[in-house]
Formats: C-alpha cells, sequence, structure tokens
C-alpha cells in the first residue's frame, strides 16, 4: 500500500468519525441542541484546523522520506499528535472550565 493512499483512507475514517456525533445529537437531542453544539465544536475547532494544514505541509515529505522505517515513522507521529494536543487540551480545558450559559448565548 502507498503512502498517499494510507493518508487518503485516514482522510475518510477521520472525517466520518468527526461527523457521527452530530449526527446522533441531531436524532436523539433535536435540532436545537444540534445547533448549539455545532457553534462551540466549531469554536473548539478553529484554531486546529488553521494549524493543521501549516503542519501537513511540514510533516509529509518529512514522512514519506521514512514510511519505510515503521519506528521511526511511528515516533514521528507521535510527536506530531503530542504537538498537536498541547494545542487542543487548553481550548478543550477553557470550555469545559469557563462554560457559558445557552441563554446568555
Amino acid at each position: 500500500m502507498s503512502f498517499g493512499s494510507f493518508r487518503t483512507g485516514a482522510f475518510l475514517v477521520n472525517f466520518f468519525s468527526g461527523q457521527i456525533d452530530s449526527i446522533l445529537i441531531g436524532k436523539f437531542l433535536g435540532v436545537e441542541v444540534l445547533g448549539i453544539y455545532d457553534i462551540f465544536k466549531k469554536v473548539a475547532i478553529q484554531p486546529v484546523r488553521v494549524l493543521t494544514p501549516i503542519i501537513n505541509k511540514v510533516a509529509y515529505p518529512i514522512l514519506s522520506k521514512v514510511h519505510a522505517d515503521k519506528e521511526r515513522m511511528s515516533k514521528m507521529m507521535l510527536e506530531i499528535l503530542n504537538t498537536l494536543n498541547l494545542m487542543r487540551i487548553p481550548i478543550f480545558l477553557g470550555i469545559v472550565l469557563c462554560p457559558i450559559s445557552v441563554q446568555e448565548f
């Protein structure tokens, strides 16, 4: 399997796994709750959405050169994920620790 095929498959899995929460919330809790959830989800994801293409442009050429070395590839992927989590965790903590009342919003 080529490196590009792996990346395409990962993108598809990530896309559908990222939408299942909205589908379930809309089905079981209604469109009003889904609308509020969607707004807060977009706020939480926006910084990562902006930075991810930058990280991809830098990481893709490097990872494509070492993809045959599974151990090195694994270590590099973990470093990338840890870097992304360092950006995500403060955002999510801020949302949890400083909730905005739905009535105020």
